[in-house]
């Protein structure tokens, strides 16, 4: 899914339907998430799922995250945020912010990508 949100300070990605045993590369902005060291990897469980934590990544817009399996497969995340990532939630009844989330919105270097759901029952 392009387009979306990791938080810098631990961000973690996962899959799921690789064949077990499959070892899965991964790669930010087409380097090695780590200048000294290969690509970081991990290898698929025998329930198909992988995870792997990217580590803190500084704030930023427009990465791309590549997935490289050892079996030929591949897959790219793009434009690809890193920030503070703050989960809002509430009831119809709420209409402003809380002030403290108002500060946040307001600051300068703040990117915020915001998803409205409705519903109606």
């Amino acid at each position: 899914m392009d387009h979306m949100v990791l938080d810098r300070a631990n961000a973690t990605v996962w899959g799921v339907g690789a064949k077990p045993g499959t070892k899965v590369m991964i790669t930010l902005n087409d380097t090695s998430l780590f200048a000294d060291n290969p690509p970081l990897s991990t290898v698929v469980g025998s329930d198909g799922l992988w995870s792997v934590s990217l580590g803190a990544q500084p704030a930023g817009t427009g990465s791309t995250i590549r997935f490289s399996g050892s079996d030929g497969s591949e897959a790219r995340l793009e434009d690809v945020a890193f920030g503070d990532v703050l989960l809002c939630a509430g009831q119809v009844s709420i209409s402003l912010p809380s002030p403290a989330l108002l500060r946040l919105m307001l600051s300068s270097k703040l990117v915020l990508r915001f998803r409205a759901t409705w519903s109606t029952l």
